[in-house]
């Protein structure tokens, strides 16, 4: 019995497991100055992303949310391309670990996460219940809406959604709804002038979550849990 325990730490020991890596990758830094962006992501053996900032790299990296990601300025103002080649067999649903462990490799990146208190809107389901479960992300529509209507439209989860609606409502959007998988959400609501006066006749952001979605939100203080890039260099290294 000794001597099988000890065979079976020698192989655990030879063989260490580790992270899953891009077979080949490219990460450059983008200077073209252009607003046009394609979003992390992999399909057909490849990832790829166009000009993005560091901080939507480590959304997707590291599954977290764009607020809940913090460090130097630049994380949001330098912009990167990255193309890479899966290995053989390897799955979409790999890939997140892959770019972390890029990123980690190329900025010399260090992290962390830790919660930090702030104050929030919680995401809810109102009281009639969701409005949009029977909608799929990929349902073709034509919305045309008045002038001086803002639009939201995602075909993505609830949680993105809410991320999405962060920079109108001033805080952090924090999913509560529980509610899993993607869906296309639509939302037109009037936005408010510099004077806080309607530009337009038309529901507040507030109001037409309830009405069109059956979603609300509610002010909160939360301890979110944060990444903190606690190093990382501006320009990656070689490819």
């Amino acid at each position: 019995m000794k001597k099988l325990w000890l065979v079976l730490v020698i192989t655990a020991v030879g063989f260490p497991q580790t992270s899953p890596q891009f077979e080949v990758a490219t990460v450059r830094l983008n200077k073209s100055g252009s607003p046009a962006s394609r979003a992390p992501g992999a399909k057909n053996g490849r990832f790829t992303a166009e000009n993005v900032p560091l901080k939507t790299l480590l959304s997707y990296a590291y599954g977290v949310l764009q607020f809940q990601t913090t460090g130097p300025a630049w994380i949001e103002s330098d912009r990167y391309d990255i193309t890479a080649t899966l290995p053989e067999g390897a799955e979409a649903a790999q890939a997140p670990a892959m770019l972390r462990a890029l990123l980690e490799e190329r900025f010399k990146m260090e992290t962390h996460r830790e919660k930090v208190e702030q104050s929030v809107y919680a995401l809810l389901v109102d009281k009639a219940g969701a409005k949009f479960l029977d909608t799929h992300p990929d349902t073709p529509f034509t919305p045309h809406f008045p002038e001086g209507h803002a639009v939201k439209i995602t075909n993505g989860t609830v949680a993105h959604f809410g991320e999405f609606l962060s920079g109108d409502v001033g805080r952090p959007v924090v999913d509560h709804t529980g509610i899993e998988g993607q869906y296309r959400l639509l939302l037109t609501y009037v936005t408010p002038k510099a004077d806080g006066a309607a530009a337009v006749p038309g529901p507040d952001i507030f109001t037409a979550l309830r009405e069109e979605l059956g979603l609300r939100l509610e002010a909160r203080k939360e301890a979110v849990e944060m990444l903190r890039v606690d190093r990382a260099e501006r320009l990656p290294s070689e490819n």
